[in-house]
């Protein structure tokens, strides 16, 4: 511990850092002793900066990338530098990349329930699959999946590799990159195979993995990080961990994180059902005295995520969204949306969009569809040979 005295005597004269939300910054017990704060704290803002899986270093590595440290208390507070990790993991055969600044369009096929998981739904695999991108510093949105989306994907679409569809239908959305993929299950056990594009329709890669549901969705939310690593441009990347010690901005330090940010309040509303309650919630935020640029970011799993430029205090948008009509609070920067259109419905079989959705174009998808075992070159989800009886995969 003598080789750190003179460098926390000198950091402690500094103002004192507070850890924020922030994963370049480590908070931990004193008690626990500087090497040991030294070693997590590194594990834990190394990995932030890379996708690879890390093995703890020494305390004399870790304290090479130390920025600055402070006590609190009986805490110890260590703040990592970005630039000194990154040289660290790349010396060591690590790939280093912060994410993408922007979301990650996924059009998503369930084999099982012919239909293609739209934003604000609670699939499961969905859900797990958002939460491993995350880990992997990227995020994704899904298609709300109302009447233009319907009648322009079905099921079959994905699963035919009918990509002209798929990427005409992406233009709605502006993504700079979208992925293309359908799951399968049979019982506790999954299949998922997709496909990344580029904005353009380019097919930049593809994978296939196979297990459990929390192992399904973190391999393959790791491969598609890599595939978009590969790829992705300069002006698409940028460092989703920014130096910023106020908690009151953590949406700056994560792409899409709910909050405050500068110049902006990032807020995600649920309940939205239909694309003219976009436009809606739009007006509805101008008539409060925000400004008409108001733009949705992100359609997710959980809700649609709308960023209000406003220099007023967050608080004020807070409190207007929690009381005002058709509106409700729901947790921290989530409020529910009550005044939906609801979902368009074709007045047909009672789905929405065209009477194809659930008849012609997905007809044969109920036990008559798999996804596709051509080899990873082909970079297609195909239309697949008729399921035995024991509902196994049929190999081509």
């Amino acid at each position: 511990m003598l080789r750190y005295a003179m460098l926390f005597a000198a950091l402690s004269c500094a103002s004192l850092v507070q850890a924020a939300d922030d994963p370049l910054t480590y908070e931990g017990d004193f008690s626990q002793g500087v090497d040991a704060a030294l070693t997590k704290g590194w594990l834990q803002a190394a990995s932030s900066l890379t996708i690879d899986s890390l093995q703890s270093v020494t305390p004399a590595v870790a304290g090479q990338a130390l920025a600055s440290a402070s006590f609190d208390a009986n805490r110890l507070i260590l703040r990592y530098d970005a630039d000194k990790l990154r040289s660290q993991l790349t010396g060591s055969g690590h790939a280093s990349w912060d994410g993408l600044k922007d979301p990650v369009l996924i059009w998503l096929a369930d084999v099982n329930s012919d239909h293609i998981v739209g934003g604000g739904t609670d699939h499961e695999f969905a859900q797990a699959l958002t939460a491993a991108s995350r880990a992997d510093h990227f995020d994704l949105m899904f298609p709300l999946m109302d009447l233009d989306d319907v009648q322009a994907v079905s099921p079959n679409a994905v699963l035919s590799h009918n990509d002209e569809a798929v990427i005409n239908a992406s233009k709605r959305y502006a993504p700079k990159f979208l992925i293309a993929g359908a799951l399968q299950q049979d019982g506790d056990s999954m299949t998922f195979k997709w496909n990344v594009y580029d904005d353009g329709g380019k097919s930049l890669g593809n994978g296939e993995q196979s297990g459990d549901m929390a192992s399904v969705a973190t391999q393959a939310a790791n491969a598609m990080a890599r595939t978009l690593m590969e790829n992705v441009s300069a002006d698409s990347s940028e460092a989703a961990n920014t130096t910023n010690t106020n908690k009151d901005q953590a949406a700056v330090e994560e792409p899409l994180a709910l909050g405050p940010g500068n110049g902006f309040v990032r807020v995600m509303l649920t309940g939205v059902n239909n694309i003219a309650d976009l436009e809606n919630i739009r007006r509805s935020l101008i008539t409060f005295g925000y400004e008409a640029s108001s733009t949705t970011v992100a359609w997710q799993p959980e809700g649609v995520i709308f960023e209000v430029p406003s220099s007023a205090s967050p608080a004020i948008l807070d409190g207007t969204l929690a009381h005002a009509p058709g509106f409700a609070k729901t947790g921290d920067w989530i409020y529910s949306y009550s005044s939906s259109l609801g979902t368009a419905t074709s007045g047909r079989d009672g789905q929405v969009g065209a009477p194809s959705y659930k008849s012609a174009a997905s007809s044969g998808i109920n036990q008559r569809n798999k996804i596709s075992d051509k080899p990873a070159t082909s970079v297609k989800v195909e239309q697949a040979q008729a399921l035995p009886a024991d509902g196994e995969l049929v190999e081509d």
